[in-house]
């Protein structure tokens, strides 16, 4: 037996060492729609960053994240007295009966107007699998959240961005004009990342009435305008809203979101909807969030009230513009200084911002965290503008 085994495998490395140039092993041939396809950008790790410019991980604030500064302690304590109760060894109640339920009462809609997902994420590809075909086309009104166009391409979708009014409100003649025979998906955002600014019901009631394709609006940020249109999905069958727990609810890294659809859009959902993608300690989570959401509208409230003494501050500089935001985030742009140059130089002192210059230009956007991170940020950014106003001495 052992001579046996020894001589296939010397057959197999004299056969390794004639293999010829041409005489080689093919990769598996991916989908002729990734070939050219442009993944959506991860952020940079808290540890790659602190590597890189000799910094303490826990000294390096994120505010490009536009996550929720606040840690549920006493939600996270709750959960662990009751842990040994959660059935782990088990897969989720597929329904997710209990947590959609919950979702319901706070989104005050039906409870079949309900479906969740591994955070909004996973929503919003459910969306695209269930109505983009491949070569149909998505509109998205531009700039907005860039998972939009990761979604409809990774179905073969064909993606045309309509640029946003100078005040970056929705073109929605413009999308009227685009669209085509094909046009399956609209993606709107509402508050719009990055610019913060919320849609006109009159034009997405007009969007909806006159297009033949599904009309999906991001309301990631909602808790932090309180504006939804939620309550049109029993009149309009095309409109899907999708929210998330990512945000104001501090369960970023817990992965729950959730769409709000008429009940037959959501049984169409429902057909490639992943079994059990939200695990039970993540519903856990959710369920008795939903329960506190006296300590969500806190949190608001004082991102909220962060945001606009942030905003005075910085608009009170006349280096820099910043626009009005909805959302936990102020988007910036520089009138002299190079954004991508500001971006490394508050690298350097452990804050992460984001830089969206390819998209509205010279800017970036920042979270909005407590106070102590802003002053750190309000104190650095000046620093930098300063330095740069004297020739980067």
């Amino acid at each position: 037996m052992i001579q046996f085994i020894f001589k296939r495998f010397r057959a197999a490395i004299t056969h390794i060492l004639k293999m010829g140039e041409t005489d080689v092993i093919s990769m598996p041939r991916i989908r002729r729609e990734l070939e050219n396809f442009i993944p959506y950008s991860w952020e940079t790790p808290t540890h790659e960053v602190a590597a890189k410019y000799g910094l303490k991980p826990e000294s390096i604030i994120r505010m490009d994240l536009n996550t929720s500064p606040f840690q549920p302690k006493r939600w996270l304590a709750s959960l662990s007295r009751n842990i040994q109760k959660i059935p782990v060894h088990l897969y989720p109640d597929a329904s997710y009966q209990r947590l959609r339920q919950a979702l319901a009462e706070y989104a005050e809609t039906d409870i079949d107007e309900i479906t969740v997902g591994n955070g909004a994420d996973e929503c919003l590809m459910m969306v695209s699998q269930t109505f983009m075909e491949k070569d149909g086309q998505a509109l998205i009104s531009y700039p907005s959240y860039s998972y939009f166009r990761v979604c409809a391409e990774i179905m073969g979708g064909k993606v045309v961005k309509v640029s946003r009014k100078p005040d970056f409100r929705d073109d929605v003649e413009g999308l009227l004009t685009a669209a085509k025979n094909n046009t399956q998906i609209v993606f709107l955002c509402s508050p719009n990342n990055p610019t913060g600014n919320l849609i006109e019901e009159s034009e997405l009631r007009k969007l909806l009435a006159e297009l033949d394709a599904v009309i999906v609006v991001d309301e990631a940020y909602y808790e932090y305008c309180g504006k939804t249109f939620a309550g049109l999905v029993s009149s309009y069958s095309n409109l899907i809203v999708v929210r998330t727990m990512s945000k104001a609810f501090s369960l970023a890294g817990v992965r729950v979101g959730y769409a709000i659809a008429a009940e037959e859009t959501i049984r169409k959902l429902n057909l490639v909807r992943p079994p059990n993608s939200v695990g039970v300690l993540s519903t856990a989570l959710a369920q008795h969030a939903l329960k506190k959401t006296s300590d969500v509208r806190k949190w608001v409230d004082k991102v909220v009230k962060e945001r606009e003494r942030v905003r005075n501050i910085l608009e009170g500089d006349g280096r820099v513009k910043v626009y009005p935001s909805q959302a936990n985030f102020l988007l910036i742009k520089f009138k002299e200084v190079n954004a991508g140059l500001v971006q490394q130089k508050l690298m350097q002192q452990g804050i992460v911002v984001r830089n969206l210059s390819d998209s509205v230009e010279n800017s970036l956007r920042v979270t909005v965290l407590t106070r102590r991170e802003n002053d750190r940020f309000l104190k650095a950014l000046k620093n930098v503008l300063d330095e740069e106003a004297l020739g980067g001495l």
